[in-house]
């Protein structure tokens, strides 16, 4: 018997503004050094943006759905004003990661001594747990603080033989 168990945090969380999209937002900055992508700003009075819910509740379409962090804290930039939000959202990162993964070998003697018939079981993700991804963190779309997909790939399962000679 083998395995593997994989644990890791969640990604930083980026909050933007997409170049181009709704009237040009965005590119207004390209003369000053900005940028592409321009930075949101907090609304005042601030608004915690932090909801403290699981990956799988902030799932789009997840029963009790909630974002995973609150959209009305945010605004889109007005003028020439310069947003406020950082690269990424101070103290918040993105859902973690956990996978196990399993192996189970048996070997059997052949006709000689170095002959052997070797049975493999193996399994990625034996659990089949879905590990949710990162928010999306564009202000200008409509699934803005929500999870809309997954990280890693679902339970993989490998039965095979081999022969050593």
């Amino acid at each position: 018997m083998a395995g593997t168990t994989t644990y890791r945090s969640g990604q930083p969380v980026l909050v933007y503004t997409p170049s181009g999209g709704v009237g040009g937002l965005g590119s207004q900055w390209y003369n000053i050094g900005q940028g592409r992508t321009s930075r949101p700003r907090f609304v005042t009075p601030r608004v915690a943006y932090n909801n403290n819910v699981s990956g799988h509740s902030a799932l789009e379409g997840a029963t009790n759905f909630r974002p995973y962090f609150d959209p009305a804290a945010f605004r889109l930039v007005q003028g020439f004003e310069i947003g406020d939000v950082g690269s990424t959202i101070p103290n918040m990162r993105g859902p973690g990661f956990s996978q196990w993964d399993f192996s189970l070998l048996k070997d059997f003697r052949l006709w000689s001594e170095s002959s052997r018939l070797q049975l493999r079981f193996e399994a990625q993700n034996l659990f089949n747990h879905m590990n949710a991804g990162n928010p999306n963190g564009a202000v200008t779309q409509r699934t803005f603080g929500m999870i809309t997909g997954q990280t890693g790939n679902p339970r993989l399962v490998m039965v095979a033989t081999k022969i050593y000679f």
